[in-house]
């Protein structure tokens, strides 16, 4: 799961009810100066809304043909 540095995500309340279930979630947070990571954020946010949409496959496969045609 990927969060941003919000104080929300780092409180001690979060940390310790985080700490409550072990090895259920990998957490990897945004660096504090990463205002680059928008533009992929704004990349996958156009993807998504104009690629993924109600957008049904049958497979991991087809999924992964329509995304690689979509970036070609």
């Amino acid at each position: 799961m990927v969060l941003d540095n919000r104080s929300a995500h780092i409180s001690r309340e979060a940390r310790a009810y985080l700490g409550a279930i072990p090895n259920r979630f990998e957490f990897i947070f945004n660096p504090t100066h990463g205002s680059w990571l928008n533009l992929i954020e704004s990349f996958f946010g156009k993807m998504a809304g104009t690629l993924l949409r109600a957008l049904r496959v049958d497979s991991k496969e087809a999924l992964r043909t329509r995304i690689e045609r979509y970036l070609r």
